[in-house]
């Protein structure tokens, strides 16, 4: 099944991949263009929460992706979706089951509804910015790989035309070197 036939809105971190979407037929209702640094993440994510929040409850939306690029390897990136919402269940029902690795056991002293709610936001939170994060981290980087590239280029560029320019110039003093040659030769005949 496609995004669009389900009843999914996509929220994009970065305008790269809100337009790659757009190119391939998906709808992005929201589309947030990436912080200058990680200073900003935070008013973004704000903002998003605001209006998940507000399509949670207007729209009767039954699943939230967020789509983002993250870096594979050196400079290359791909899309990556992350569903926020509903939670995975079926993971939450296998915590149980998995072994404990640390010393102590988590207690809580709030009621477990409320426990809930405050986990629910803080993985809402730390899910978009960890999308942010690194979808920064991948447009960066492929700037960063895109500006390497143009100085290697200019390098080889200015070589060639270095060489060009000394062939031009040793070219020019052999002619003026013969046309001295040619008209001393001249002259003593």
């Amino acid at each position: 099944m496609s995004l669009a036939e389900h009843n999914r809105l996509i929220l994009a971190i970065g305008s790269r991949i809100g337009d790659r979407l757009e190119a391939v037929g998906h709808k992005c209702e929201a589309c947030f263009p990436l912080p200058s640094s990680i200073l900003g993440i935070t008013a973004i994510i704000q903002e998003m929460v605001l209006i998940l929040e507000q399509w949670r409850q207007e729209k009767q939306v039954d699943q939230i992706i967020v789509i983002y690029n993250r870096i594979v390897n050196g400079s290359t990136y791909r899309p990556t979706d992350l569903q926020i919402f509903p939670l995975n269940l079926e993971r939450l029902k296998k915590l149980p089951q998995q072994k404990w690795t640390s010393r102590s056991l988590p207690t809580f002293t709030m009621s477990q509804d409320k426990l809930a709610t405050v986990l629910f936001r803080q993985y809402f939170f730390v899910s978009l910015y960890r999308a942010c994060a690194e979808s920064l981290k991948s447009e960066n980087t492929s700037r960063l790989a895109g500006m390497q590239m143009a100085e290697t280029n200019i390098a080889e560029r200015l070589s060639e035309l270095n060489m060009e320019f000394n062939h031009q110039r040793q070219t020019t003093i052999t002619e003026e070197l013969l046309d001295i040659v040619s008209g001393f030769e001249a002259l003593t005949n």
